[in-house]
């Protein structure tokens, strides 16, 4: 009986690579989960657990999400475990955790369909190395479940091009339609399928007008089930905020017509410029080599994967009124599987074993190293200015937070504490709500924009404990000329930004 069960699992994974694979899990969970509070809260996390918190507890505001037109997929999952666990923005940060787990066996399966094991295990190895996806897969927000559902509508794409069911259509279609309830990006999931055709084009057994009209037919029943999906938040009011929310951050299409080359020489060299600190030197160019070298050898299935890529890649360029580094995680992976299957063909070739692996070493090395740098030391590592900005040094970073919150649950360990912020949306007061939600003792009020402090704070200060917190004001003369006493000055990263916090006397 343990013999049959040792077979089969031998014929979905080979009992090595298992091992292997198994080795890559154990990696992954232990660096992202020692190391995920390594960053502090950021703002976008900030809202969208405090989102979560509110629609956990209030059904009428499942939807709260459409408010700032963010698709609600990413809400609804968070919900369960701020539910479970009392560490909300832990719980969230857990659950990016576990997509990328469930994303590295999507990238071994994606290289094993497209040519064998080592495929898929080198590919998940450069997932579990990749300082991108170190540093985004122990974050509470949306781009770690797009990047792991972007892997999956890959290998049901390929899989129902390779095998044209409709079961397959039918995952397809649900697995584009959860992308679909994440971000608006996953639309390129259905623009890019008419390219997977390219998978059929050596297939000379199979590849005729009749499979061709199978598979269009199959790919709209995929995409019927997708906008299908999508389709059932207009029955909310707010439906029409996704859009617009779009286009404050990507030129309408009559922008683009007036003026098509506005924004992509300022966006490509950035766009590559962040793809080339997240990969490393090594990886970046193995990717650009592979799609060129199978360029030349017409090899399908990497012109295809490459296609893939580059269409969403420029149109981010194309169109972006603003972007950053994140934007291109999702795309991330199937660089991976490019890289991977150029990387299996040349070493099938040495014979050693050990400059086999030397040789696979020299590639994991760079992105090795990035992460230890992350780990180490993050506002001075290989991480984007942009994000070194956003997770670290400036004002969306969450340096400070924790600090202001023991301030004011000792303070509200005896009393009332009334608490003023400059903000009404973002980092704060929703970073600070996250941690007091729960506190009786605590009222928590956003104020902007803000120079001196506002008339009702000074009010509330005359009847309770009150305190005031600074984060996006840093004017030192301002604070001096005010009737307040500050409790703590706390530094963004290595920057000149600080939180502050005061009591308002």
């Amino acid at each position: 009986m343990a013999s049959k069960i040792i077979m089969k699992i031998n014929k979905v994974i080979p009992l090595n690579h298992l091992f292997i694979l198994f080795g890559i899990i154990i990696i992954y969970l232990i660096i992202n989960i020692v190391f995920i509070n390594k960053t502090p809260i950021f703002t976008d996390e900030a809202i969208y657990v405090r989102w979560a918190q509110i629609a956990a507890n209030d059904a009428s505001l499942r939807y709260i999400s459409l408010l700032d037109g963010k698709q609600p997929l990413f809400i609804w999952i968070a919900m369960i475990p701020v539910k479970i666990l009392n560490d909300s923005l832990l719980a969230v940060r857990l659950l990016s955790v576990l997509y990328g787990l469930v994303s590295i066996f999507g990238i071994y399966f994606l290289g094993r369909v497209l040519k064998n094991s080592l495929t898929g295990l080198i590919a998940a190895s450069l997932f579990l190395s990749s300082p991108f996806f170190f540093v985004y897969n122990r974050l509470a927000i949306y781009e770690s479940l797009i990047s792991m559902i972007s892997v999956y509508s890959v290998l049901f794409t390929v899989l129902l091009v390779k095998k044209p069911r409709v079961d397959l259509s039918v995952l397809l279609g649900f697995t584009i339609g959860l992308g679909l309830l994440t971000k608006s990006s996953a639309n390129f999931f259905i623009y890019l399928l008419p390219f997977s055709l390219l998978l059929q084009i050596r297939n000379k057994i199979s590849f005729n007008k009749t499979t061709i009209f199978k598979l269009v037919a199959l790919f709209l029943f995929s995409t019927f089930i997708a906008y299908s999906m999508f389709n059932s938040l207009r029955l909310f009011p707010l439906f029409n905020m996704i859009d617009e929310k779009n286009h404050t951050f990507i030129l309408t299409n009559k922008e683009f017509i007036q003026n098509p080359f506005y924004l992509v020489f300022g966006n490509i060299p950035a766009l590559i410029s962040w793809m080339f600190q997240y990969l490393t030197p090594i990886p970046f160019f193995l990717f650009i080599l592979s799609a060129i070298y199978y360029g030349f050898k017409l090899n399908y299935k990497i012109i295809f994967l490459f296609i893939w890529v580059m269409v969403p890649f420029f149109t981010t360029a194309f169109f972006g009124k603003i972007i950053y580094p994140r934007y291109l995680l999702y795309l991330v992976p199937i660089i991976f599987v490019v890289s991977s299957y150029f990387i299996v063909e040349k070493i099938e070739k040495i014979k050693s074993l050990k400059l086999k692996l030397f040789t696979i070493s020299i590639i994991l090395i760079g992105p090795i190293l990035g992460i230890l740098s992350i780990m180490i030391y993050p506002t001075n590592s290989i991480v984007p200015e942009n994000d070194k900005n956003q997770l670290f040094n400036d004002w969306p970073a969450g340096g400070g937070i924790e600090e202001a919150v023991e301030i004011i649950n000792k303070a509200s360990l005896t009393e009332k504490v009334f608490v003023g912020t400059e903000g009404t949306f973002g980092l704060l007061p929703y970073a600070l709500e996250i941690e007091l939600v729960k506190n009786p003792n605590v009222e928590i009020r956003g104020y902007y924009p803000v120079k001196t402090i506002p008339v009702e704070v000074l009010e509330k200060s005359k009847i309770q404990k009150t305190f005031f917190i600074y984060n996006l004001t840093q004017d030192e003369e301002l604070f001096k000329n005010q009737n307040i006493l500050e409790l703590g000055k706390y530094a963004k990263g290595n920057s000149n930004t600080y939180l502050r916090i005061f009591e308002v006397k």
